[in-house]
């Protein structure tokens, strides 16, 4: 079975509407409390003094793996070298079939790689050949992206993007790439994910963050672990 990544992007989006009284970082503490083996937040260009005060103060509390994802922006590459995190997870939305992303992943990666210590991880889509990319990019890890899987109401469909999605694992591992899961996972869902032979790590945000409302975060976190392992 599977690590269990729980993300805090959730929390920060709800800081932002109703104030201070959710914290990610107070997030954090009760994740690893619970038993999660990580924590990863997206780095975003608004509110960016915020987001900069969060990822200080998860540096220095998170002792399970920090996992930071950002775009490939020169900028949001220039303030990840401010952070020590364990991981950094590289995004796109167009996905690694665009040369200029692939142009852009490749210089983050190198400038990374050349200032810090920590595993580089890209987002993909569920194609083997975006694995390949990622591969000769210089990846250490792929995060599959489970969308597709996970929002379809459809059980065809979704039969399918599990498959697609477990195949392009077996294609990753097979180009020496530690495999990662993530995107709209659910308590419904998230099992079959983790059940995947090739998948180290799966990452649960909303679902979590929305349970923890219910019967609060650690016992949320703790379900799903639950699932995962």
């Amino acid at each position: 079975m599977a690590l269990l990544e729980v993300r805090l992007d959730a929390v920060a989006a709800m800081r932002d509407l109703i104030g201070d009284s959710i914290d990610p970082v107070k997030s954090a503490v009760v994740a690893e409390l619970a038993g999660a083996d990580g924590v990863g937040i997206k780095l975003t260009d608004d509110r960016e003094e915020e987001r900069m005060r969060d990822l200080s103060l998860l540096q220095e509390i998170v002792n399970s793996r920090l996992n930071l994802i950002i775009n490939s922006s020169k900028r949001q590459v220039d303030k990840a070298l401010a952070v020590s995190a364990a991981m950094v997870t590289l995004y796109d939305d167009v996905g690694l079939a665009d040369s200029k992303v692939i142009a852009s992943m490749k210089e983050a990666i190198s400038v990374l790689k050349n200032n810090k210590n920590l595993a580089i991880s890209i987002k993909i889509n569920p194609e083997v050949t975006e694995a390949k990319a990622a591969s000769r990019l210089g990846a250490d890890y792929v995060e599959i992206d489970t969308s597709r899987f996970a929002l379809t109401k459809d059980y065809h469909d979704r039969t399918m993007e599990l498959e697609r999605i477990a195949a392009v694992a077996r294609a990753a591992f097979k180009f020496d790439l530690m495999v990662s899961a993530g995107g709209d996972l659910s308590y419904q869902n998230a099992a079959y994910i983790a059940e995947i032979e090739q998948v180290d790590s799966v990452s649960i945000g909303k679902a979590i963050i929305s349970r923890g409302l219910l019967v609060g975060l650690e016992n949320a976190v703790r379900d799903a672990l639950d699932l995962v392992k």
